[in-house]
């Protein structure tokens, strides 16, 4: 999973795009990011959020998302 906010985090710490080599997306991405069923009420959704501070939540069913 890759978010706005990581990519903009990424080039506020490199600065500019001054023909540097960037990284690639493995370098930034969430790879075991916190899934929720689409069986999951609402308020656990929330609390799943809530509890782990983050603004996104894939729903995933099967391993699909």
């Amino acid at each position: 999973l890759i978010t706005s906010r990581l990519l903009l985090r990424y080039f506020t710490r490199k600065n500019s795009l001054n023909g540097k080599e960037l990284g690639t997306v493995k370098d930034i991405m969430i790879a075991n990011p916190i899934t929720v069923s689409p069986k999951a009420t609402i308020v656990e959704a929330l609390h799943i959020m809530r509890e782990n501070k983050i603004g996104c939540l894939p729903v995933v069913k099967d391993e699909e998302l």
